[in-house]
């Protein structure tokens, strides 16, 4: 009987304090509800399950909040949101953004399919189509240019509500309308299928903390889960019942006369396209094959060095089709390219320095021959020059290099980038805009292959993207893992291929010495300041970022030092051998990277213990979320991965305000040690937080 009392007394002792810390400040988060939706069809609401519960109940594990569903008709969404009504809308599109101070997820919520929807099978001869006053107007223009490839004769409809749409369409005043596959009606269906595009999780601009905590638990889930959103997908949205995209006679003689399609690809453009062994991987390289397929066409692959070359070979009659062809195209372009139906719409992100804003004086690194956006360069940047370069990798390096140095580019190809860790000093903004991407066919060729590729791009269906672009992602992250986990290796077999070219060419080299020196030298500093097992900063080159830090800190900035040990490590190593426990540390790295933000410093100590400095805090108790979030999700991916042995982590962590002295480094890292010690001491699998002494 005592020791039952004594047990619950303790229960109690450290869980009330636990409850008081452990919910976010906004512990309720308002999200809109629309009735006739995929989406919440079944919806949480009664108790069922719908693509939003569900989602929403993966998002959570790494969170603490309760929802609260708000009927707000899709009309007024935007407005709710901008307004105060509703705290987030989980699936918003990029292009429904514009005019409103809205933060956007970087990880997609729902892919979806701008479709047409009716509840009775149409004359597809004579079609009169609904269309939403409201809705993007690049949405407008892919509706009227799938009807005209389509050979449609389409009368179009505008309505200021969806009300008033399905009334005209219920009394047969119109026969389709244009819709998202995920808001069509109970009774109605998806009657063809016109272009794909994202949404994702959208929060008010002035709510940055709830923003930034579903964004970080979005970035987690995905990393343990990529599947999830191709399988909720499949279980709840429906598919098309039927297809108009069908070749006319004289398309199927011109297939038949003229099979081979050659198409320019970059063989360094990853994710979209790269070549490795003689053959072309990417995902624009699975939608042409399945586009080749789909209209039976024979698709050969033309090697090209950069974006430029790849345009040149079309406009010189050496290639068919290049790929990435945008709105933005110049008329130059356009007199000997003609672009096909959209294939995606692809977000633009700003990428720069991680040292510091922005400048307002600043120079643009562009990629040759790829188009920018000049209203919304002149708009937000006060650019003094633009420096042009052949590849992506170099324009990373000018960047990386230069503090007011910057970029616009697709976030897949920064992502890329990101995941692979080939370089550090660079951040990516969430802001940018976002174009409508295409195949780009040479004028020279006859009307019917343009009609051909719009008919099978049409006929490429959601979850094919979703595959192409899961395929190769994961290819992609499993070559950076392979490069941070041989990287010794990796950069002995570089120098002695370089030493040897040096040899062979020796005379050329002595006109390009002093440049690749450099360039070499760069290299070696850079690799020095990393750890060769997880790509993290080593023990030296962390404690020299973080001792500048310190020394450089405003009055009332906060920086806080996370200092993380895994639990029972040696266990792991005398148990399962060498090998699982290398395995054990590249994965913490790389949740700890997920879990922490951008600009948070990372390092590995040594062994099995890992530091971070988190600048610029604006509350402790953010901080101690962030901490829980990061033990659940470790283990959660031990849980998963199959090992014997469960996977802990103890925490120690102490903070400072303001400027500090010479040894501050020394005091802010023995105040987390002895954080450290407490939680090995009281039972590990857990965090102490300490406040750092002040130094003069």
């Amino acid at each position: 009987m005592r020791n039952r009392i004594t047990a619950l007394f303790f229960i109690l002792f450290f869980s009330i304090p636990f409850a008081l810390f452990a919910s976010p400040k906004h512990s309720v988060v308002r999200i809109p509800y629309y009735d006739n939706d995929a989406l919440y069809k079944a919806s949480g609401i009664d108790g069922s399950s719908s693509y939003i519960s569900d989602f929403l109940e993966n998002v959570n594990r790494y969170l603490d909040y309760q929802f609260e569903y708000v009927p707000v008709s899709r009309d007024e969404v935007r407005e709710a949101l901008k307004d105060g009504r509703i705290d987030m809308i989980p699936f918003l599109g990029r292009d429904a953004i514009e005019g409103h101070d809205f933060l956007l997820s970087d990880t997609p919520t729902v892919i979806g399919s701008t479709v047409f929807a009716s509840n009775r099978m149409p004359d597809f001869d004579d079609l009169r189509i609904g269309i939403l006053r409201f809705a993007p107007e690049n949405l407008r223009e892919n509706i009227m240019l799938y009807a005209q490839n389509q050979g449609i004769n389409a009368k179009y409809f505008y309505y200021n509500s969806t009300e008033e749409l399905l009334i005209d369409l219920y009394a047969k005043k119109i026969d389709v309308f244009a819709t998202i596959d995920f808001t069509i009606p109970d009774d109605f269906f998806v009657v063809a299928t016109i272009d794909n595009q994202f949404f994702s999780l959208a929060v008010n601009s002035n709510n940055q903390e709830l923003f930034d905590d579903f964004n970080s638990s979005l970035s987690t889930l995905f990393l343990l889960n990529p599947n999830l959103i191709s399988t909720l997908r499949s279980r709840y949205i429906p598919s098309a019942r039927y297809s108009i995209n069908r070749l006319s006679p004289k398309e199927m003689k011109y297939v038949r006369q003229n099979k081979n399609l050659r198409v320019a690809a970059s063989v360094s453009n990853p994710p979209y396209s790269s070549f490795v062994n003689d053959e072309f991987y990417g995902i624009v390289i699975d939608q042409i094959k399945e586009i080749a397929r789909e209209s039976g066409l024979d698709v050969s692959f033309i090697p090209a060095n950069s974006y430029l070359d790849a345009m040149n070979l079309v406009k010189w009659g050496l290639a068919d089709v290049v790929y990435e062809v945008n709105e933005l195209l110049i008329k130059e372009d356009l007199a000997s390219i003609k672009p096909t139906s959209p294939l995606l719409s692809q977000k633009y992100v700003v990428v720069c320095n991680d040292d510091e804003k922005i400048h307002d004086e600043t120079v643009f690194v562009c990629l040759k021959g790829r188009q920018y956006s000049k209203e919304y360069l002149d708009k937000n940047f006060k650019v003094k020059e633009s420096y042009d370069v052949e590849t992506l990798a170099e324009c990373f390096e000018a960047i990386e290099k230069n503090k007011n140095y910057f970029t616009l580019m697709p976030l897949k190809e920064a992502d890329y980038y990101f995941q692979n860790h080939l370089f550090t000093n660079i951040k990516i903004l969430n802001e940018g805009y976002s174009v409508s991407v295409s195949l780009g066919l040479s004028r020279r060729l006859a009307p019917e292959l343009a009609a051909v590729l719009d008919k099978s791009i049409y006929s490429l269906t959601t979850s094919m993207f979703e595959n192409f672009m899961q395929r190769n992602m994961e290819l992609n992250q499993s070559l950076g893992a392979f490069i941070k986990k041989h990287l010794v290796l990796f950069c002995i077999i570089s120098a002695v291929f370089v030493l040897a070219v040096a040899i062979a060419l020796f005379l050329i080299i002595i006109i390009i010495t002093k440049r690749r020196k450099d360039k070499q030298i760069q290299y070696a500093m850079n690799l020095a300041n990393r750890d060769s097992m997880t790509g993290l900063f080593n023990h030296i080159a962390f404690e020299k970022k973080v001792a500048g830090i310190l020394t450089h800190q405003q009055e009332n900035e906060i920086g806080v030092f996370v200092m993380i040990d895994i639990d029972d490590f040696k266990k792991v190593n005398d148990t399962l051998g060498h090998a699982k426990g290398d395995y054990v540390i590249v994965s913490v790295a790389n949740i700890l990277l997920s879990t922490f933000r951008g600009g948070d410093l990372k390092g590995r100590m040594g062994g099995d213990e890992f530091a971070v400095f988190m600048r610029n805090v604006s509350d402790i108790e953010a901080v101690k979320h962030k901490m829980r979030v990061f033990q659940i999700a470790i283990k959660d991916y031990f849980e998963k991965s199959g090992l014997e042995i469960n996977v802990t982590c103890s925490i120690g962590l102490s903070w400072c305000r303001g400027k500090q002295g010479e040894n501050a480094f020394k005091k802010i890292y023995k105040a987390a040690d002895e954080g450290l010690y407490k939680v090995k001491k009281s039972g590990k699998n857990a965090f102490s937080i300490v406040e750092m002494e002040p130094t003069s």
